[in-house]
């Protein structure tokens, strides 16, 4: 009547269950009401999957692309059913708060942000919570996004205009990401605890009570975020071609390449760590608009320049009209394509035929004055030594320039593009990579961009280290060819007649085998494995990027 509590307390009579499994007990309740990882309680595992939709403009100039991506993060939450649902008004994702209707407690939500965002002039947000399939699973609750804006993007302009770009969209989480190594903060509490620790078992009645939260887990201790892609086969991560309206400029990959990534110390005054993952869209920049409207007027500005050589050495003026005349030509030229080009302090390829013909208006100018000083006697066989060089440079040199430079960029990201442009080969006998690429460009393959091979026991690790599931299951040695383009690889596998000539199988690569494929992440991966050195330890935050 007086309104004080009675708190009944049980305690077993005989021997007591050890300390340590009332522990793991306690642990395991914490992980499923968390939704955390497994041995890691205060770890959130968030999921992330995204679509663009579309994309509308990339700006070389000031290297950035517009967009509109449609994004989702889950994560497991044992607090929570399908029954409750979001207060949209109350919750506030950046500052980590969901509520529900009917409940005062703040659930988990993952602080997420976009770092690389110029602008957003579209943005809506909204929670969703479903229950888990599977037996004995908890509510998954998602946290979905429809953005448009402007991003900022570092592009490679080394080779344009035959240049592959990475369009990147940088999702963040204010929550301090999981750490292999402790910070120093971390240590000093370590110790703190183990001077102050005490060695007394206590009864299980009251070590149920000291390690019973009374509050959410969460809510004791700010919970370490990872952020990983969602491999979730039925919702594949992917970006629409279809609606790029940049079709004629660009090829825009179907794929989307996510990395995960933390944070540097440095960059927190705090000296944190947070998440980060990178969703990478690809673009091919086609040539066609730069080869037919500045490649091809500049080589015929610098093919009149030739024509001086009809005049007499003796009428210099003559001469220098033709010559000075087209030089001036390139230079208004460049001045209004300048709009065109890209601004960098680096030389492109483009940059660099633009250079080449300047320097050969200099020298025919220079050779006009040398003539005319009759510093020596202007012959046929002169004329058409300048002439002839000019022709090879551009019908074999810069053709084979070009060439090794488009299968060099292929062979630097085309595995990133889509792995619908791997095939699996086999089975291998005793060929080098080299020997079975030339094999195959013999029996007419002539679009394979590289060949890789594997012998299982490699192929089995590489795949469980790049957490392929399932991994690699074959048992003979085998390669993973690299075409140029989906169409190609589609021939190739379809090609009877090739694959009679080489008396191989040539299948489609399973996705989940798509590791095999990308030697730029794996390229000492299989010497590892082959020489019995892959540590199959921990995984260190550089490999769990790369996966």
């Amino acid at each position: 009547t007086s309104g004080a509590r009675l708190q009944l307390q049980l305690r077993p009579v005989g021997p007591q269950m050890p300390s340590v499994l009332v522990q793991n007990s306690q642990q395991k309740r914490n992980e499923r009401s968390f939704g955390s990882v497994p041995g890691k309680p205060n770890v959130k595992e968030i999921r992330v999957r995204a679509t663009l939709q579309r994309l509308v403009d990339i700006e070389v100039a000031t290297q950035t692309f517009t967009a509109v991506y449609r994004m989702e993060a889950s994560w497991i939450d044992g607090a929570l059913t399908s029954c409750d649902i979001p207060d949209v008004e109350r919750s506030k994702q950046l500052v980590g708060n969901l509520f529900v209707q009917g409940k005062e407690e703040a659930f988990f939500a993952p602080r997420l942000r976009i770092n690389n965002a110029v602008e957003i002039t579209s943005f809506e947000e909204w929670f969703q919570i479903y229950d888990d399939p599977r037996p004995g699973g908890s509510a998954i609750v998602c946290l979905r996004w429809n953005v448009t804006g402007v991003f900022q993007e570092l592009f490679e302009l080394e080779y344009f205009p035959m240049d592959i770009q990475q369009l990147a969209l940088e999702v963040h989480s204010g929550w301090e990401a999981e750490c292999e190594e402790p910070s120093p903060t971390e240590v000093q509490t370590e110790l703190k605890a183990e001077e102050g620790r005490s060695d007394e078992i206590l009864p299980i009645g009251e070590e149920m009570n000291q390690s019973e939260p009374s509050e959410p887990c969460w809510a004791q201790e700010d919970p370490k975020v990872r952020l990983v892609q969602n491999l979730n086969s039925r919702y594949q991560s992917h970006a629409v071609t279809q609606s790029f309206v940049k079709q004629g400029e660009y090829d825009l990959s179907e794929a989307l390449i996510f990395t995960p990534e933390n944070t540097p110390k440095e960059s927190s005054a705090s000296f944190k760590v947070y998440p980060t993952i990178r969703i990478v869209a690809h673009v091919h920049r086609q040539a066609g608009y730069y080869l037919w409207n500045v490649l091809l007027p500049l080589f015929v500005f610098t093919s009149i320049l030739f024509c001086s050589f009809v005049v007499p050495p003796e009428d210099f003026a003559d001469r220098t009209s033709v010559t000075l005349t087209m030089l001036l030509t390139k230079v208004a030229f460049k001045f209004i394509i300048a709009d065109k080009l890209p601004k960098i302090s680096y030389l492109t390829l483009i940059d660099k035929y633009i250079l080449f013909c300047y320097g050969t208006a200099v020298v025919v100018i220079v050779e006009n004055v040398l003539a005319a000083l009759e510093v020596f006697t202007e012959v046929a066989e002169i004329k058409l030594s300048f002439v002839g060089a000019f022709v090879v440079l551009h019908l074999v040199f810069f053709p084979f320039v070009l060439i090794r430079t488009r299968r060099h960029i292929l062979e630097q990201h085309a595995h990133l593009l889509n792995e619908k442009v791997l095939a699996w080969a086999g089975p291998v006998a005793s060929a080098s990579d080299a020997e079975l690429k030339q094999r195959l460009w013999a029996a007419g393959l002539t679009t394979v961009v590289r060949v890789t091979i594997w012998d299982p026991p490699a192929a089995v690790a590489a795949t469980k280290h790049a957490n392929c599931h399932p991994s690699y299951v074959g048992g003979s040695r085998f390669a993973v060819v690299h075409f140029a383009t989906e169409k190609d690889a589609a021939e190739a596998i379809e090609s009877q007649k090739a694959k009679d000539a080489l008396k191989l199988q040539i299948e489609s690569l399973l996705p989940a085998w798509y590791c095999l494929g990308c030697l730029g992440r794996f390229r000492d991966l299989r010497t590892n494995v082959e020489r019995g050195t892959l540590h199959r330890g921990k995984v260190s935050p550089c490999d769990r990027a790369s996966k």
